[in-house]
This record gives structure tokens, C-alpha cells and sequence, in this order.
């Protein structure tokens, strides 16, 4: 027990006391030069250090607006921000990107590892392990300098106190990826890895190697980030050369460089064979085995990744009893539950994917939230058009609970990450629902208007710098 809770302050909602449910802005972060007039895409909170924010943004234009303007777009680099609690008014770090980013995720084995996926369907990497003490405020990050000698405001100390730019390590081929914007990257987690046929295998490295894609161009893509061959010669001391020269780009994963390719390609036919309708157009996805809630700092080295080779071993270990199956939101409100595992044609030999094993048209607009529950893996949240569901695992005759019709659009959906019946909810007049099952489903618990443009993007996050542990917060953006 809390041996210092105010009992009295506890018994406040009980006796009648008025309690203060309404969310409060603690903390805002602009920019003129980088975030001005974008849209906010996807954000990440840095998984090992506390008060860290990572920001894609994108260029608020139409397609049309984009063609018109493609040149310009191509001199100015799209940008993904890292701000600090500490200083609100600077980002630390800027992470230089090929195309605006829709998604990213950092690696639950090495947090400084980080993959995006971008709008022209290129898959990014990209090493901030250089960057680290700058980020846990062991290095300047900028600002007036304390020294009262005019020495430091030389050249050089300028230099340093400018925010960092980190050029990407490797981008997949052009030929080789998706044809439409990626929407949605995971990390698999480093107990297994998939072969070529989607089986799964025993995974002989202590970190993640593989990860999957997914775009409307229907189809899912699994990559691995190790070397194909053996004649692949990292070079040493990778961090001090950044140090010595920031402009550098670290060379973790040059041997994919523009020659990266998916190691396994799912696609998404109709159930219906009879149908010309294309495949179903996959927006989001949700695995059985994923590493969202489980990026945490791990006690033990991270690997080096530009070290790490695909095992050449004849009798791979396949993993038995191992669920392959996993849950697609479609940009016409279809979920599918499919299986990433290949079949092969008898005749010809060749691979092909197989049909989803059922599907159900779960909502009136496209699903732009597809997310199992931290608490219970087998019930599974979606988000679209103007509803949200509730689904179990296995179960496609219905959805466990269906709420009403909003009079707006819902554009985002969380899990809360401190109680098992809470949901956030964002929606396209810039407000955001609170739903406590518990104590009703018909109407959310709490409705509070959080800015006039539409919510993209909500995450909580257990934070440990300001107001002690598990206190999660929430961070919203248009």
C-alpha cells in the first residue's frame, strides 16, 4: 500500500466532492521553421527516455496541390521532430526523411534504431545512437550559453549548439516496395522470424530483425533489416565519426541501401472469386504476437545491427502450434482475418496467398484504428466513419459492442494504458470522447474539445519525469 495517500482526498468522490475530470494542455511544441502550417501524421514517445516526443509531420496539400508543387516539395526535405519536456520552444533532433512519413516505430530492441514508412511507398531506416546524450540532456541542446567567454560564440560552438540533422541509413528499392503510402509499420518481436514462405522460425539473434508494412496497393510486406551475404564489411567506430563530423550519416545499415526488398508479400484477394472488384486495401493491421506495448528499455546491449547476417542454416526451426493469422482494416470499413502464410500451386509451384478466412464489414467509413487491448490480447479495437467496435478474436458473426453513430467523424482510437474499460476516442471536429464501459456504453464518459482542427494522432504513455509513475498522458495532434 501508499503509505502516503491522502485517505480523505480518496473519500472526496464518494462524499459528494467535486472532482475535476477535464483534460489540461500541460505542455505544447511549435516550431516556425519546421512544423508551420503541416499536419501531423503519426508521434511516438521515445521508449527508454522519459520526456521525449517524436513528431512526423506532412505537407498539407491535396494530390492535386502536391503535383502542381513537386519541385518544391523535392528541395525541402520532410522532417520528423524530437522534443523535450525540458525545452518546449527547440526540438533536440531532426531526422531528414525521403518523403513525408505516415507511420514509424522504434525498435523494441534498440530504441535508437527507427523505421517509417513514406507516402511514395518507400520503406526508411534511420541510427540516432550518435545523438543519445543529446537527448538525455547530457549534451548542449542549444540556447544561451552559460560561459561568460566570448570564445564560445564562435564558429565551431555555433556548429554545436545547432540542432542536429540525421540523414536516413537506408531507404528500400524503388521497384521492389510499395506502389501507394504506407499507413502502418510494426515491429515482430525477437522470439521468431518468418521465412520466405511466411513459416514461422526460430529467431537465433536476441533482437528484432524483421518488420511488416502495409499499404492500400493491397497487399502487406515482411522485411528484414539483416545482410543477405557475408561480403557485407561494416565499418568501425561508427559514433565517433558522427561526433567528429555531425553532418555524417552512419553506415548500420548500408548493405540495403536502395537495394532492399520485402521478404514476403501478402496480398488480400476477395473471398469472392466471382467478383472484379480489386483486393481488399488494407489501411491498418493488428498481429497476435506485436512488440507496440512492450517497447521498454531491456537491461542487456542492444546488438550491433550492421553485424547481423540471415542464418544460412539448411534445417531451420520451425516454431509449432504458432498463430499466423491477424486482423486488416480496409479503406472501405472491411475488417479481415487472414492468414500471412504462403500456399504453394502443385502445378506450377509458384506462391500465392490465400483467401482471408472470413471478413465483415465492420464500418461506414475507412478503419483507421485496428488495436488489441493491452489487458485482454483477444479483444480488438477498430475505428471508422462514425462508429467504433469492439471485437473478440476468433468471433466474426458480430462485434461484442457497437457504439452509436457520432455526429462527426472519428478519425482515432486508444486503449487506456491504466484501466481495461477506458477508450480515447478523436474525431474530426477537433474533440475527443472518453468512453468508460464500466460505466456506460451509449454515450461517452467525458466529451472536450481540444482544438478546432481534427485529431490524427492520440498515444498515452506511462511518464516518470514529472508527475511520478504510471501517470499516463495523452498526446493529441491536428
Amino acid at each position: 500500500m501508499d503509505v502516503f495517500v491522502d485517505d480523505w482526498r480518496t473519500l472526496g468522490e464518494d462524499v459528494g466532492g467535486k472532482v475535476d475530470t477535464h483534460l489540461k494542455e500541460y505542455q505544447s511544441f511549435t516550431d516556425l521553421n519546421y512544423s508551420k502550417d503541416k499536419t501531423i501524421s503519426h508521434i511516438n514517445w521515445h521508449p527508454s527516455i522519459n520526456g521525449i516526443v517524436a513528431v512526423a509531420m506532412v505537407e498539407r496539400a491535396s494530390l492535386e496541390e502536391r503535383i502542381d508543387n513537386s519541385t518544391k516539395l523535392l528541395l525541402k526535405h520532410p522532417l520528423v521532430l524530437f522534443w523535450s519536456f525540458s525545452d518546449p520552444i527547440k526540438p533536440q533532433l531532426l531526422l531528414e526523411c525521403p518523403d513525408d512519413v505516415l507511420a514509424f516505430e522504434f525498435c523494441p530492441s534498440d530504441p535508437n534504431i527507427i523505421v517509417g514508412g513514406c507516402m511514395n511507398g518507400l520503406v526508411v531506416l534511420w541510427d540516432i545512437s550518435a545523438h543519445v546524450d543529446r537527448l538525455q540532456g547530457t549534451r548542449p541542446s542549444g540556447g544561451r550559453s552559460t560561459s561568460v567567454s566570448t570564445e564560445t560564440f564562435d564558429l565551431e560552438e555555433k556548429r554545436k549548439n545547432d540542432v542536429p540533422v540525421v540523414h536516413y541509413c537506408a531507404i528500400s528499392a524503388i521497384e521492389s516496395g510499395h506502389k501507394a503510402p504506407i499507413t502502418d509499420v510494426q515491429w515482430l518481436p525477437e522470439t521468431f522470424e518468418v521465412s520466405r514462405m511466411g513459416v514461422p522460425l526460430v529467431n537465433p539473434n536476441t533482437a528484432c530483425v524483421q518488420l511488416v508494412t502495409c499499404a492500400p496497393n493491397c497487399s502487406l510486406m515482411f522485411w528484414d533489416i539483416r545482410a543477405q551475404r557475408v561480403g557485407v564489411q561494416p565499418l568501425s567506430d561508427k559514433k565517433q565519426r558522427v561526433e567528429d563530423n555531425p553532418y555524417s550519416v552512419l553506415d548500420t545499415f548500408s548493405h540495403l541501401n536502395l537495394t532492399w526488398k520485402p521478404l514476403l508479400k501478402v496480398t488480400l484477394p476477395r473471398i469472392d472469386s466471382s467478383a472484379a472488384r480489386l483486393p481488399y486495401s488494407p489501411l491498418k493491421f493488428s498481429l497476435q504476437h506485436n512488440c507496440r506495448d512492450r517497447l521498454a528499455e531491456r537491461g542487456e546491449t542492444p546488438l550491433d545491427y550492421s553485424n547481423l547476417r540471415v542464418t544460412s542454416a539448411k534445417n531451420p526451426k520451425p516454431l509449432g502450434d504458432f498463430n499466423t493469422k491477424f486482423y486488416v482494416g480496409t479503406e472501405d470499413g472491411e475488417l479481415i482475418h487472414t492468414d500471412w502464410k504462403l500456399e504453394k500451386d502443385n502445378d506450377s509451384g509458384r506462391l500465392f496467398s490465400c483467401k482471408p478466412l472470413t471478413y465483415v464489414i465492420a464500418h461506414d467509413g475507412l478503419i483507421n484504428t485496428v488495436q488489441r487491448s493491452p489487458f485482454f490480447k483477444d479483444i480488438i479495437l477498430t475505428v471508422g466513419g462514425w462508429t467504433f467496435a469492439l471485437w473478440k478474436d476468433g468471433v466474426m458473426e458480430g462485434a461484442l459492442m457497437q457504439s452509436p453513430c457520432s455526429e462527426t467523424k472519428y478519425t482515432v482510437g486508444y486503449w487506456s494504458l491504466t484501466r481495461p474499460a477506458v477508450l480515447f476516442i478523436g474525431r474530426a471536429d477537433g474533440s475527443m470522447e472518453v468512453w468508460d464501459l464500466l460505466e456506460k456504453s451509449h454515450e461517452p464518459s467525458e466529451v472536450q474539445n481540444i482544438t478546432i482542427d481534427s485529431i490524427t494522432c492520440i498515444k498515452p504513455f506511462f511518464c516518470e519525469f514529472q508527475w511520478g509513475a504510471a501517470s499516463p498522458v495523452i498526446l493529441c495532434t491536428i
